[in-house]
């Protein structure tokens, strides 16, 4: 059998009573509704130690217990608040979303997709709504993580102005996106963020492809969505494979995006495109060719720097 021991209740009866009233507070209450205790009046049974009250000639209460003469509940009255936010907390360094509950929310119940953030309250210009990809991570209770996922993190990071800040990441729900243990689901809503954590993991380059054509082209694509007007082509080296001085050559410049994406885009000017098929073979296959990055050759949307 499930059950709770009651720690943070009231007694709001005074004197001397045949009725004695306790009002429980949220810790004890979300504890009931985890373990499903006192969801319906089949499932709300009372045990207590002997002598737990006393009465006017100090005589102890009689002990109610579990299997033997634990007392079930005469009347009960069914929960019909529905839950709503206290707070909510993103962090975009660890892609998680916390929701602080205002009771117990049923895990499994929350509808992630009905969930997005959105770049102000009133009147926005940026809004995305989570996929498949972001998941809960914990279990039931008053506080709902969500993991967000890779591809969700790089979307909203490609607005450029979603979620840089606490006031650009409100969260909106929709209509049951989620719902407490006796079925009450969440109203549409809009929350502001209350606790904000920046990014501060630098990008790093995952890879890289070349195009040969009357100019060269570099094709980047890095671990999260960088800001592509940050680049710096000088900041780049192309290196064989015996990675030896004379065959390592520095980018002068070059025509590159502006976007914000996970993958960049840089056309060599003619001069430095010329001086590379001058030393055909080098880096004509992907055996011979390598590609060095200084630190901070581009930067994402937190102006982190990219790793070396």
């Amino acid at each position: 059998h499930r059950q709770s021991t009651l720690r943070h209740g009231t007694i709001v009866t005074t004197g001397l009573s045949p009725n004695i009233s306790l009002v429980l507070d949220s810790t004890d209450l979300d504890n009931l509704k985890v373990l499903r205790i006192c969801v319906s009046i089949d499932t709300c049974w009372l045990t207590a130690p002997s002598g737990f009250l006393l009465d006017e000639y100090t005589f102890g209460l009689q002990a109610r217990v579990g299997a033997v003469n634990a007392l079930q509940a005469t009347a009960y009255r069914t929960d019909t608040t529905p839950p709503h936010v206290v707070a909510a907390k993103l962090d975009m360094a660890a892609g998680v979303l916390t929701l602080n509950m205002s009771e117990t929310v049923v895990a499994s119940s929350v509808r992630v997709s009905y969930l997005a953030l959105q770049n102000g309250q009133g009147s926005y210009t940026a809004y995305y709504p989570l996929t498949g990809a972001s998941a809960v991570t914990s279990p039931d209770g008053s506080t709902i993580v969500i993991s967000i996922g890779t591809s969700d993190l790089n979307a909203i990071k490609a607005f450029g102005n979603l979620a840089i800040d606490q006031a650009s990441s409100v969260v909106s729900f929709l209509n049951q996106s989620l719902s407490d243990v006796t079925g009450n689901v969440m109203q549409d809503a809009v929350v502001p963020n209350d606790v904000y954590v920046a990014d501060n993991v630098a990008p790093t380059l995952v890879s890289f492809r070349v195009q040969y054509d009357s100019q060269i082209t570099l094709t980047l694509t890095f671990s999260e969505t960088v800001n592509g007007s940050t680049l710096q082509p000088s900041s780049l080296t192309l290196l064989a494979s015996n990675i030896s001085a004379p065959n390592a050559f520095n980018l002068t410049g070059g025509n590159y995006s502006l976007d914000y994406s996970t993958v960049q885009t840089l056309v060599l000017t003619h001069a430095d495109t010329n001086a590379l098929k001058a030393l055909f073979p080098v880096w004509s296959s992907a055996a011979t060719a390598f590609l060095s990055a200084q630190t901070g050759a581009i930067r994402d949307i937190h102006r982190n720097g990219l790793t070396a």
